[in-house]
C-alpha cells in the first residue's frame, strides 16, 4: 500500500470507530452524532489523503471531534433554555438551524487543520534541508 492508500484506510477506520462510538454514546444527543459523523466522514476523505504526518491527522481529528461535542452540547443548552422560556413553538426553528450552527465551528476548524498541516510540511522539509 503506499502512503496514501494506507492513511485513507487508517482514517475511514478511525471515522468508522468514532461514528459507531457516537451514535451509541448516552452522553451525545443523535443531532450531534449525526454532525459528527458528517464531519469526520469529510475531514477523512479531504484530509487523510492529503501529505502530513498521520498521528498530526489523527490528532486534528479527535479535537475536532471534541470541539464538535461541546459545540452541540452548548447549542443544546442554550436550545433547552430558550425552549423552556418560551415554549416548544421554537423547537422546529432550532432544528432547522442547527446544520447552519454547526457551520460556524466546521469551517473554521477545518481552514485551522489544513493550515496546521501545511505549517507541518514546511516545518518538516526546512528541517530536513539544514
Amino acid at each position: 500500500m503506499n502512503f496514501r492508500t494506507r492513511h485513507l484506510f487508517f482514517g475511514f477506520s478511525g471515522f468508522f470507530i468514532l461514528s459507531f462510538l457516537a451514535w451509541n454514546s448516552p452522553y451525545i444527543h443523535t443531532d450531534a452524532a449525526f454532525m459528527l459523523s458528517i464531519f469526520d466522514a469529510f475531514f477523512v476523505s479531504l484530509i487523510f489523503p492529503l501529505e502530513g504526518a498521520l498521528v498530526g491527522k489523527v490528532l486534528l481529528l479527535l479535537v475536532g471531534n471534541t470541539v464538535g461535542w461541546l459545540w452541540n452540547f452548548a447549542a443544546s443548552t442554550l436550545e433547552g433554555i430558550v425552549v423552556d422560556s418560551f415554549g416548544t413553538r421554537l423547537n422546529l426553528v432550532f432544528t432547522m438551524a442547527n446544520p447552519f450552527v454547526n457551520l460556524i465551528w466546521i469551517v473554521p476548524f477545518w481552514s485551522v487543520s489544513l493550515t496546521l498541516l501545511v505549517r507541518s510540511r514546511r516545518l518538516g522539509k526546512s528541517i530536513d534541508d539544514r
